[in-house]
């Protein structure tokens, strides 16, 4: 029969653990839901009618979902791993239940602990880890929330423990979880002989001493090869290195055993650090800058579980310049307003000029770690009064466009956009020039994109042979642009001028073809967004759409064909000659001949009836 992967049941905490957990179970659960503020209406003035509808939507919220809290009723939270200082550690506070008593404030440690036991086949230093962060999660209350920064004490042969554990150079002292000294710090880890390397020195993941003397490592120890794989006995060889508790023993680098042997491997934790009261409490932002009646805002966290709820309130030094919202938050040890998760003050900017938000505990059920005479980082916050928005215009000529009538949009009627008439001609092209103009000069370019669409046949090529079916190209320093195309307006300059050139298309449609139509159209170069304030306008502002009607030469004579046969025109009101009977003979090209039009104002289709072969048809032109 084989041996199962892990060989023993968990034992239950110690009364000594139980007691020290008391209040903090809850603590490594996530809660459900956001952060809460507790509204002092003392700690805040009101910011005038154009906030009352949002803080009384918002406090209304805030105090139903503070109600089970205060009821009692806190809600069960997930495991969350808290803020990690920017070295990467976490701090602690003086009372944690897990802080060895010689470590002071201010100081450094690691926390090891001996697992269940299981085989060392696996080759992956993953399956390792995730077995020791899973005994984490499931061990003393105060090293859940970091279960997830745990490390095997193990090398593959792919990894060695030194780097899976992040134990290079000097390091900090490592302690047993719940227990005394291992080493004094990693060279000393490594060196192949700990301060308590006794079987009653071990401790498991809540603290409680554990029997056995052998644990899987798979690393060496001494010198330079300190935590590094063993040669050929390291995790997931046929044998594996083992170390051993005892008198004059190696507790990394002992024996080897097979691999599908049965032992207990050990996880060492992330360092934490032993805070001091200013420290427990982090703050977002040193400085935050917002626009006159705009909002910013910025997070405050608790960096270790408290013992009670504890009511962080902000104040701003000058209500005239800015506001917060709301005047206080609740940090709880676990439940909805969980101390590990951020919760956000708003900051409205009423004035400008500079005042500073200060903060405070105004409330603590832990006077321990959060007394209400710490110091909390206030944030700097500067109002600035936003500048006037600078718009940049599509126009048919260099001078300031004409503003659209107020409350009128461009956009939702295409026959207000201003409008350009030109006709082709028989021979050569004829240039339209149009502009994107800026109401200000800037010292650097203003880029912007410009896109064709319309019925209007765009060309992209400068060859001759292709113009046979074309009616326009758009020209921009010299270059064809092909349907969009990205430009600027020079520094220190107003506008951009560009071509649109109408070409002679030379074709002979089927239908009465009397004008093309081109949208031009404006807007932002994608990836390249003008500065601020400058601003692509909008339909209710200025114009961004423009259009050109291109007249063909050939309008008010059409070729149409006819099959050889008797034919009449009956249209007598708009066709020239008005009527006309003809024979088309057999073999011949009489049927072809042109029909003659008069220019309608809004260049709508006509429609000619006629008889062939004395049977009535009706075809549009247009």
């Amino acid at each position: 029969m084989s041996a199962p992967a892990w060989g023993r049941s968990r034992p239950s905490a110690s009364p000594s653990e139980s007691s020290a957990s008391a209040g903090r179970a809850s603590a490594s659960r996530r809660p459900a839901s956001s952060s809460n503020g507790l509204d002092s209406s003392t700690s805040r003035t009101a910011a005038g009618v154009r906030h009352a509808a949002r803080r009384l939507r918002l406090g209304l919220l805030s105090a139903l979902l503070c109600l089970p809290l205060l009821a009692g009723l806190a809600a069960p939270a997930a495991a969350q791993t808290p803020t990690a200082n920017a070295d990467g550690s976490y701090t602690v506070p003086q009372n944690w239940a897990l802080k060895p008593s010689a470590i002071a404030a201010g100081t450094k440690f690691r926390l090891l602990f001996l697992t269940e036991a299981r085989n060392a086949t696996p080759t992956d230093i993953a399956t390792y880890n995730s077995f020791v962060q899973n005994e984490a999660a499931n061990g003393h209350a105060a090293i859940r929330p970091y279960s997830s920064r745990f490390r095997m004490v193990g090398s593959t042969a792919t990894v060695d423990a030194r780097d899976n554990t992040m134990t290079t150079g000097t390091g900090v002292p490592i302690y047993w979880l719940n227990g005394a000294k291992v080493a004094d710090d990693y060279n000393d880890f490594w060196d192949g002989s700990w301060d308590a390397q006794m079987a009653s020195d071990t401790r498991d993941e809540n603290g409680n001493t554990v029997a056995g003397s052998k644990h899987w490592t798979g690393t060496q120890t001494g010198g330079s090869n300190g935590g590094t794989k063993h040669s050929t006995e390291y995790l997931g060889a046929t044998n594996v290195r083992q170390g051993q508790w005892g008198t004059g023993t190696n507790p990394i680098n002992q024996m080897a055993a097979p691999s599908g042997d049965i032992r207990r491997t050990l996880g060492l934790s992330p360092v934490f650090v032993v805070g001091t009261p200013l420290e427990l409490v982090s703050v977002s932002r040193e400085r935050l800058t917002v626009q006159e009646n705009g909002e910013g805002t910025y997070t405050v966290v608790l960096k270790s579980a408290p013992s009670g709820n504890v009511v962080i309130s902000a104040t701003s030094g000058a209500t005239a310049t800015a506001t917060v919202w709301p005047g206080a938050l609740l940090f709880s040890p676990s439940g909805a307003n969980a101390w590990n998760i951020p919760k956000t003050f708003s900051v409205t900017g009423e004035g400008a000029g500079s005042t500073t938000i200060s903060h405070a505990v105004q409330s603590s059920a832990d006077t321990t770690n959060y007394p209400t005479s710490i110091t909390i980082p206030p944030v700097s916050v500067t109002v600035v009064t936003p500048q006037p928005r600078v718009d940049v215009s599509l126009i048919w000529t260099e001078s300031i466009p004409a503003k659209p009538e107020p409350g009128r949009s461009h956009l939702g009627n295409d026959n207000r956009w201003p409008s350009k008439e030109v006709r082709e001609t028989d021979s050569g092209t004829t240039d339209v020039p149009f502009y994107v103009r800026t109401e200000r000069l800037h010292s650097s370019k203003l880029p912007f994109r410009v896109c064709m669409s319309g019925s209007a046949t765009q060309s992209t090529t400068n060859s001759p042979q292709a113009h046979v079916a074309d009616d326009y190209q758009v020209v921009v320093d010299g270059a064809v642009q092909g349907q969009c195309f990205d430009t600027s307006i020079p520094a220190n300059q107003r506008y951009k001028r560009m071509t649109i050139r109408v070409l002679n298309d030379d074709r002979l449609d089927d239908r009465l073809r009397d004008m093309e139509q081109v949208i031009l159209t404006l807007s932002q170069a994608p990836g390249n967004p003008l500065p601020s304030p400058w601003r692509v306008v909008s339909s209710e502002t200025g114009y961004h759409k423009l259009r050109l009607h291109i007249v063909d030469d050939d309008f008010g004579q059409q070729p149409v064909q006819f099959s050889p046969a008797e034919y009449e025109i009956i249209d007598r009101e708009s066709v020239v000659p008005r009527s006309q009977t003809r024979r088309v003979k057999e073999g011949s090209n009489s049927g072809r001949v042109r029909l003659m039009f008069t220019k309608r104002p809004d260049y709508t289709p006509y429609t000619v009836t006629y008889r062939v072969v004395h049977a009535e048809s009706t075809a549009t032109y247009g």
